[in-house]
């Protein structure tokens, strides 16, 4: 291409000059160089026009090709003219490299869409309008349709799944329970945003987590099961044992003994013996009230909550015990909106547990601090982070401590964690723990 340009310049070089002359062959009233000049200048000019035009249709012939991604148009290489041969050189090593580029998109297209339909895991994408832009066999066979083409169709035949992709937030993942062909399936719904030239597309990914729920579900039950009956040896233990010694009080040889046999000693450890079975037997009951308190967590009733008369409450509520323990309760609020949705009665249970549960791993610490904060998540809800300075827990605690009836406090139920972990789920949200023991302990609410 460049050496046309050289071509080119050269021939408007050489009209200009022979303009030049002309003109000056004219003012000296040399005619006969003057008729020459206008003759070359013709000659030049139309041969400058036609090497322009030539060279513009061959331009043209070539950006038609790539508009109509025609790849076989090839320029004749062996042109007499080195210019010519130069520009059909140039044009056609373009054409090559256009070619190939679009052969190894095609190929990585083809490579895309083999690896959505042939991926385990269920993939939906929809634009602004909803319309389905593309879908795998996996996720077809997921929501049990043979085709999609608007999610508006999922309101008739999945109409939970509907409403769940509508309400999830760009990065959230959520649990689903689906019927299908009377087969309940368990999914994991996500749900992320892409910008693609000038449209916005929601990417949906659908992974069956029914068997990692049911290996969930039960190692928790077999961990519940380990604690209930570790819980309740303790108490029937002492209960069968002390029935034995009583009973040897006033029973022997398998003959009840008179009157005047039972000694003043043993009516005392009788009463004693009674005393402490009662106490164990209520110890009992109450094992068994807290378990129906987890079986029995009501429904969240949503409202707008005002955050900061919310937050305000909470200083409120805690304030006597805090000053009591001599604790630093520090509440700060970043979130940038005045309100937010759930049930204000449970969710104050669930952060003055966090709280009372900071007191007790603050108990044998100097300048004791607890803080509340609530900022605003990766998702857009309400980030509640309640931090203390207290012992905190290890590593290896951090499995056990959402689990029903463990606990690492003395006089403890056990069923707050796992109480709060209850109610922050009902409301369709997360609760985490983490911890530097001795230094820093944080819960943190995702709502």
């Amino acid at each position: 291409m460049h050496s046309n340009y050289w071509a080119i310049s050269g021939r408007i070089l050489a009209l200009v000059l022979v303009v030049i002359g002309g003109s000056v062959s004219f003012v000296h009233g040399k005619w006969d160089f003057v008729l020459f000049a206008v003759l070359l200048t013709g000659l030049l000019g139309w041969e400058l026009l036609y090497s322009m035009h030539r060279l513009q249709r061959k331009v043209h012939l070539f950006f038609e090709a790539i508009k109509y991604e025609d790849g076989s148009l090839h320029f004749t290489e062996d042109q007499k003219d080195p210019h010519l041969q130069g520009l059909h050189e140039n044009l056609n090593r373009i054409n090559t490299l256009i070619t190939d580029i679009r052969i190894r998109e095609a190929q990585s297209e083809h490579f895309f869409k083999e690896f959505m339909k042939r991926s385990a895991s269920g993939l939906l994408a929809v634009d602004q309008a909803d319309f389905v832009e593309i879908i795998n066999d996996a996720a077809l066979s997921m929501i049990g349709l043979p085709n999609l083409t608007h999610l508006s169709r999922l309101q008739q035949s999945q109409p939970e799944l509907y409403a769940l992709m509508q309400q999830l937030k760009p990065g959230q993942s959520e649990p689903l329970k689906m019927i299908d062909r009377n087969e309940l399936k368990h999914v994991s719904v996500k749900v992320v945003r892409i910008q693609f030239s000038e449209k916005s597309y929601r990417i949906f990914s659908f992974n069956d987590i029914k068997s990692e729920i049911e290996e969930n579900e039960l190692e928790t039950w077999q961990k519940l099961m380990r604690i209930m009956a570790h819980e309740i040896m303790n108490s029937i233990a002492p209960i069968t044992s002390l029935s034995q010694t009583i009973g040897s009080y006033f029973i022997q040889n398998k003959i009840p003994k008179k009157r005047e046999e039972i000694s003043q000693s043993e009516i005392d450890n009788t009463a004693k013996g009674l005393a402490v079975i009662e106490e164990r037997a209520s110890g009992l009951r109450g094992f068994v009230d807290s378990y129906r308190k987890l079986t029995q967590v009501p429904e969240p009733e949503f409202k707008a909550i005002e955050l900061q008369s919310w937050l305000d409450s909470l200083q409120l509520l805690g304030r006597g015990q805090m000053e009591e323990d001599q604790i630093t309760l520090k509440i700060s609020n970043t979130y940038p909106k005045p309100t937010f949705s759930g049930d204000e009665r449970l969710l104050t249970h669930v952060v003055l547990n966090l709280l009372r549960n900071a007191t007790q791993a603050l108990e044998n610490t100097t300048h004791k601090t607890i803080e509340i904060r609530t900022e605003q998540g990766v998702t857009g809800s309400l980030r509640l982070t309640v931090t203390d300075n207290g012992k905190g827990f290890a590593p290896e605690e951090r499995d056990k401590l959402f689990l029903p009836f463990y606990t690492s406090h003395e006089n403890g139920s056990g069923i707050g964690l796992s109480l709060s972990r209850q109610i922050i789920r009902k409301h369709k949200g997360r609760i985490s723990a983490s911890s530097i023991p001795g230094v820093k302990t944080a819960f943190v609410l995702e709502i």
